[in-house]
């Protein structure tokens, strides 16, 4: 071999080498971010499923993650807690915002991913995905996360994905997607027992929502909120807190909007283009948006 070819092979090796280590680096949400300005905050981005940086002051995002792939995952009830991951190089973590910085708090295999499923903010349950070296599913198991003793415990008697979950009390109400029939099926499990096994509760349903509010389960059927002898137009996001829906989506084809309404009268109590993301103290919702910091007071 002469010099010229293993000059060129030296090349190729380094640059093969440099590009590894540049993506390993990269595609880590706390190497990209813990470096926050004074006054400034994280949040998540709930339409665009990023956390950002906020500037308190100018009301607006100072930075954006500088990865497109690295996606953060949240529950479907308010939580500090998240998930984030690459769309092509995994890296999962299970992460927390502390406002001021982002925490690792689990990292999981290469060849693992890890979606929020549902919590009480004790306790949190995950779906956790296993991929084959090519990067195919294998399988999808529910997981509980000890926060305390940063441990992933899989339930060994649940098979196949379940999207979207509830906690009350001590029992996890969940929907599993079925891909023969294309619908899901809702089942519910004592979740503190790590052996439970889900009985079936409701078949052949439309869509993976599930939620609880005013004592009563919510679906979504025909791009309606859908309970007990009562109904509200879906957004595309939809979260309930008390007797309260919060929502984030494009209604009637505008730019993406918040709104919030009470689901006893139907009264919308707050409407407003340009949201990021919103915290909710037990009687009041903070939303930040794109110049604008507002505080709504639920029982005024």
């Amino acid at each position: 071999m002469n010099k010229y070819c293993v000059y060129s092979k030296f090349i190729f090796i380094f640059i093969l080498l440099t590009i590894s280590i540049l993506f390993s680096s990269c595609n880590n949400i706390t190497q990209d971010y813990n470096q926050i300005d004074d006054n400034q905050i994280y949040l998540y981005h709930r339409y665009n499923n990023k956390i950002v940086k906020y500037s308190p002051d100018t009301k607006k995002i100072t930075l954006y993650p500088k990865v497109d792939n690295l996606v953060q995952y949240e529950f479907s009830s308010s939580s500090n807690i998240y998930t984030s991951g690459h769309s092509t190089f995994n890296n999962f973590e299970i992460i927390k915002n502390n406002s001021n910085n982002i925490e690792t708090l689990f990292k999981l295999n290469k060849d693992e991913g890890i979606f929020p499923l549902a919590t009480n903010n004790k306790d949190y349950l995950f779906i956790h995905t296993y991929y084959s070296k090519d990067g195919d599913i294998l399988k999808h198991k529910i997981a509980k996360f000890d926060l305390d003793k940063k441990e992933l415990y899989d339930y060994p008697n649940i098979d196949g994905f379940h999207p979207t979950g509830i906690i009350l009390d001590n029992d996890l109400y969940f929907t599993r997607y079925e891909e023969d029939k294309n619908n899901y099926t809702l089942l519910k499990m004592n979740y503190l027992d790590l052996n439970s096994t889900p009985e079936i509760l409701k078949e052949n349903l439309e869509t993976k929502f599930i939620s609880y509010a005013n004592d009563k389960f919510w679906i979504i059927k025909n791009n309606k909120l859908i309970s007990e002898n009562d109904s509200i137009d879906a957004g595309s996001l939809n979260y309930f807190h008390n007797n309260f829906l919060i929502q984030i989506g494009s209604f009637n084809d505008t730019s993406s909007k918040i709104i919030i309404t009470n689901i006893n009268n139907k009264d919308k109590i707050y409407n407003k283009l340009y949201p990021i993301d919103f915290i909710i103290d037990e009687n009041q919702i903070t939303i930040y948006g794109n110049d604008y910091i507002d505080k709504v007071n639920l029982y005024d």
